[in-house]
């Protein structure tokens, strides 16, 4: 018997580890898959408890990857997996800077990049929604015409593709510089890829360690889109007095619309309060029109 799996927890980490291996990203246990074996158990065991297996590990995932695509691509099942070990283990340190080591990449042309909707949000780095508009976008297939479900799968590495066409240049820094920036104006990488794709801002690519890391821009340039941005959604917007005035509304009821999910309110810098698209207004006002009407 390995010492290193004495107790249920350490065989549950070693579980984890040894579903990596084979390919499984699932960091569910419940019914094991028969090709987890001892064998690979003492293996995983040893890659959680000796720092110089776990860099091998980690290095043979990294060789799965073209030197195009960020390593998260591959390193997200063990950031998933670190996030849910039970035990102490001596390569801890080792898999949390995962990130900060160099690694022997493929030089194999990229393939198709097929996650769920869920994972594909966290390894680009936005939210469910806006994966939506990279569907629409061009930037992802989805194999399926029905709506979005976190399970729906999806082709990514149409985003990548795109990327890989601006080769890194001097004076260009890395977005997650600008992360503050993109906060206070509401701004996240969908806005920056599909203003690259209609050459409204101008970005570099240096595959790193997720998106954020990879795509860089010019500080300056960066700023002034940002405010621009801003402006535009300002210009689409207006305040929810306005919308009350426009609708016949109440404002009290707008605001449970919004917290229905009826309405998407929009947060602008500089703005003290919530604000709502017109478009969405508009048809609200034309809705409230037929009521009245039938009403009468």
């Amino acid at each position: 018997m390995n010492e290193l799996l004495k107790s249920q927890e350490q065989v549950h980490d070693a579980y984890l580890i040894a579903k990596a291996i084979v390919g499984d990203s699932n960091i569910r246990t419940n019914y094991p898959p028969k090709e987890i074996t001892t064998t690979l158990l003492n293996q995983a065991a040893d890659i959680l408890n000796n720092p110089d297996s776990a860099r091998l590990f980690l290095n043979e995932m990294a060789k799965r990857l073209p030197t195009n695509v960020p390593l998260n691509i591959e390193f997200h099942k063990i950031e998933m997996i670190v996030q849910n070990l039970l035990c102490e283990w001596g390569s801890l340190s080792t898999l949390y800077d995962m990130y900060n080591s160099e690694y022997t990449r493929s030089n194999n042309t990229m393939t198709q990049l097929w996650f769920d909707a869920q994972t594909a949000s966290s390894i680009i780095g936005i939210t469910f929604k806006q994966i939506a508009l990279l569907v629409e976008a061009g930037f992802i297939k989805a194999d399926s015409k029905k709506a979005l479900r976190i399970d729906t799968r999806l082709e990514v590495s149409g985003v990548y593709t795109f990327l890989a066409k601006f080769r890194h240049k001097k004076d260009y820094n890395p977005l997650i510089e600008q992360h503050r920036l993109m906060a206070l104006h509401n701004i996240c990488i969908t806005d920056v890829l599909i203003a690259a794709k209609s050459n409204s801002l101008s970005i570099t690519y240096k595959p790193s360690s997720d998106l954020m890391h990879s795509i860089h821009v010019l500080p300056k340039a960066f700023d002034t889109f940002c405010k621009l941005h801003t402006q535009r959604i300002r210009d689409k917007t207006m305040s929810i007095a306005n919308g009350a005035e426009v609708t016949g509304i109440p404002k009290v009821e707008l605001m449970r619309l919004i917290s229905t999910g009826k309405l998407t309110p929009v947060y602008i810098n500089g703005s003290d309060s919530k604000r709502i698209y017109k478009n969405g207004t508009l048809k609200l006002a034309k809705t409230q029109n037929k009521q009245l009407s039938l009403d009468i």
